[in-house]
Formats: C-alpha cells, structure tokens, sequence
C-alpha cells in the first residue's frame, strides 16, 4: 500500500540541496548508492529517503535527427533499495498542484501543502512516475527491493564494476557461459553487452549500462543488452539508458529470465524495449519500460531458429512515446508465434494503438492473452489493431494467420477505444476474465458480430488461408468507453 502526503517549500530551497555523491548508505531497511563522479544530475528534481540524499540522474528524450518529435523533454529517474516503511521527500522546480503519480492503480494519495514539495510513504516496492505536466520533464521513482545475496567481486567467473564512470574497451562486454556480470549501485557502464552460444549467465546489479554516447543505429554493438543462442540466462535489476536501437534482445534464446530492469528510452527511434526474438521460455515481470519505438515487440525474424513460444509478462509499467506498446509479428519468418501471456500490466502513457497483432510472411499466431491490463491517458482512438499483413521485408509477401486470441478488458482511467479487426467472418464472444472493476466502472461485455469479407482491409497472398483460421474462432473481450472511469479527484 502507498499513501501520498505533500508538504511543500519554495524553489529556491530545492535548489540550495547539494547534488548527492555520498558513499553507499545501508541501514536495516534502506541502501542508497553514490552518484559517480562525471554523470550529470537532474536540475529538475531532488529526493531524499528518511532525510537521506538520494542521486536523482537524467535521460534523454528526441536527439537529432529526432528532435522535431515532442516527448516533454529530459526526464528525471532515481533509485534505491528499501525494506519495511520509508518516507520520500522530493523537491520540484516546477508546482506540483496538479502532480499525479503513476500507475494510478497505486492510488496515491496526495495533500498540497505549499507548491514545490511532495512527500510519500512507500511500505512495498513500486516503480513510479511523478508528474507535475503530463508525460513533460517526470520524475521516475525506482524503490527496488533489497537485493539479496550480491555476488562477491573476487570471485571466479564474475565482471563486476562498482560505483563510478566505466567505459569497457571496445564499448562491447562479451560474456561466456557461466559468468556473471554484476553492475553495482551508483556505477555507470558505457557500453554493450553480447552473449552469444552461451549458458547459465547472470547479469545484475542496480547501476545503469547506458548507451547515450552513440548515434542512432551507430553503437559498438548491433543492441545495448543482446543475447544469441543462449541458455538459461537471468538478468535482474538494471537500468538500461538512451540505446541506440533495440535495447534488450534475446535472439534464439531459451529459459530467459528478465526480472525487476528498468528501460530509460525515448532517445531515438527503433530503441524498442524488449524483443523476443525467436526465443521461447521467456519470463519478463515487476519492470519498467519506457521507449520511443516499441516498448515490448515479438518477432520470429529467422525461420531456421524455431518459433516463438511461451512468452510471460507479467506486474510491468510500460510508457511508449511513438510506437506501439505490445507488437506481435512483424518482420517474422517463424512457422509460429504462440503462447503468449500479458498479465496485470499498467500502461501509463501510449500513442498509437497500444496492441497490435499483425502476422505475416504465413506465420501462424495463436494463444495471445492479455489480463489484468489498465490503462491511462489518451492515446489513439484503436484499442488494438488484429490484422495478417503483407511484410515483403525477408523476401515473402504472404500474410500471417491468426487462430486465437483474448484481448483485454479496457478499464482503468482514461478513454477506451475499439478494436478493429482487418480480416473476414469474424466473430467475437468470450466472457471477461480477471475484471477488477473500480468503484463508479462497470463491465460491458461485448459481441460485434460478423464483419462482412472484405471489410476493413485486405491481405493479399494469405487472406484466404487467413480466413479461415480467423473463421474458426478467433475471440476476445474489452470493455467500451462506458465502461471506463475517470480516476477519483484527488488520486
């Protein structure tokens, strides 16, 4: 539970606290750690925890040549590690009347005192965003659990940067199997990491790989975080900033564990969040995804690599500054994409269509559910898009198939919108499942019928293949825009 109490002071004693490098502080139930020497810190916001300074860093939005795009400027993150009750104090440079901490789902409370200063008790970790002006120049409040058993740095087969400004030779760290990586708390690593034919890897830590340095497209490796071939691999806890394309990626991988990283993205375009590419037993849950470009894309680029199949995420914040928040099949060559699970997920900012599932080059895509998802703010009028799509990208020009899926039911705050179907003999009917209504919501369930042949769209190569699957009872279920609540005033 998370209550929100504002006692606010004037700017200029914001700005009379010193910018934090102290050394790393634990007491029983708070760990703060060192802003390195070098890093530029927010001119925007200072927080402290239980009195304590706590190093608020910051991440770019639209560099050239993607400047003309608006997404509210700089922003602001920081992050510590906490057990039992603690009390936040953050200092705006901008009023906070009209603050909002995101997921609204938390349902801060919130009390003005003065206009500058706010102060929240957290007694469970949370992944939050404070917002004086909408998605403009936030604060990213990263309150992680204690970390449990670091690794030791003098141990065999572990990396291990600690506190301070690290830039690997090459810009690429390269791990084998059985190595851990370990960033700590307060260090900063410029660069990439490749694992590749490797097994049994762990990357950790709380410190931040950032990959701000490089141009769009231009990094000293093809994703900031990329896995190829890649058994039973965990990666826990991170901060990935400002990569230069896709940011974490495993590529014909198996048994992926991604628990607790947080993606600071907007920087360029094609910095998608998390791809799973070809890749099976992947399990992404409690993090937090911010991009320009995709925040979480599925893909089947190689058909030789085998499918993509058992995908969870689950107890995830996403925030898309562009693109789409979920795409599933694009640019996918594999024979199937399936078994794939959205569940208790909180999508606080979005722009185009949050889901879209579009098939192509004959993938088959089948078994997609979404659970438990709430969303906030006003994107695009589609809730989601459901169509086979021609993608010439790989050489073939057959639409995907869809067989099944389950789309979730819109509720939370904001305004819902509908799902269109491009395809034929369609219907939908399916009972909502997981509805965790609020008070003044209500749930509608929905039956549109059949949508004539042709209707909506067409697919080329594949539609009639992809007929008749979407015939053989393609369902899913929403809520409509009765359906949705504006969120109480005051929370």
């Amino acid at each position: 539970m998370l209550a929100l109490v504002l006692i606010l002071g004037s700017l200029a004693a914001a700005q009379t606290v010193a910018p934090p490098r102290q050394m790393t502080y634990v007491d029983s139930r708070v760990v703060l750690y060192p802003a390195p020497d070098g890093e530029p810190l927010s001119a925007d916001y200072t927080l402290e925890v239980n009195g304590r300074p706590v190093p608020v860093y910051t991440a770019r939005t639209a560099d050239p040549p993607f400047d003309y795009l608006d997404h509210g400027g700089t922003y602001s993150f920081a992050y510590f590690d906490f057990s039992g009750r603690v009390t936040l104090t953050v200092r705006s440079s901008r009023m906070l009347q009209s603050a909002r901490i995101r997921p609204l789902s938390r349902r801060i409370k919130h009390s003005l005192v003065d206009g500058y200063t706010t102060t929240i008790t957290l007694d469970e970790p949370a992944n939050l965003s404070l917002e004086p002006a909408g998605r403009n120049r936030p604060l990213l409040i990263f309150a992680n659990p204690l970390e449990k058993d670091p690794p030791d740095k003098s141990a065999p087969n572990v990396i291990y940067f600690g506190p301070g400004v690290h830039e690997p030779a090459g810009g690429v760290i390269r791990l084998k199997s059985g190595q851990t990586l370990y960033i700590a708390g307060g260090a900063v690593v410029k660069g990439a990491v490749e694992v590749l034919d490797a097994e049994n890897v762990t990357l950790r830590g709380r410190g931040i790989l950032c990959g701000s340095a490089w141009p769009h497209l231009k990094g000293p490796a093809r994703r900031l975080l990329g896995l190829r071939s890649c058994r039973n691999v965990t990666i826990e806890g991170m901060i990935l900033r400002g990569s230069y394309a896709w940011t974490l990626v495993p590529e014909n991988c198996e048994g992926v564990t991604i628990r607790g990283v947080k993606i600071c993205g907007g920087r360029v375009w094609n910095d998608d969040g998390i791809n799973p590419v070809n890749s099976r037993r992947v399990l992404i849950r409690d993090c937090f995804i911010r991009t320009d470009d995709d925040c979480i894309a599925a893909k089947g680029l190689n058909r030789e690599w085998g499918d993509v199949d058992d995908v969870r995420v689950e107890r995830s914040v996403l925030w898309c500054d562009r693109a789409r928040v979920v795409l599933l099949g694009h640019e996918s060559r594999a024979r199937h994409m399936r078994n794939i699970v959205f569940r208790d997920i909180d999508v606080i900012h979005f722009v185009q269509s949050p889901f879209v599932l579009e098939p192509g080059e004959e993938m088959i895509l089948e078994n997609i559910t979404f659970e438990d998802v709430r969303l906030e703010g006003v994107g695009q009028g589609e809730l989601a898009r459901i169509r086979p799509r021609d993608q010439p990208v790989h050489g073939q020009q057959s639409a995907g198939t869809h067989t099944q899926h389950s789309l979730p039911e819109r509720r939370g705050y904001g305004r819902a919108g509908p799902v269109r179907h491009h395809g034929r003999e369609l219907r939908q009917q399916l009972p909502c499942r997981g509805c965790d209504l609020r008070e003044r919501s209500h749930c509608r369930r929905a039956a549109a019928g059949w949508l004539a042949p042709g209707q909506g769209g067409k697919s080329s190569g594949g539609q009639s293949r992809a007929a008749r699957a979407l015939a053989r009872g393609m369902v899913h279920r929403r809520l409509d825009a009765a359906s949705v609540a504006e969120a109480p005033s005051g929370q």
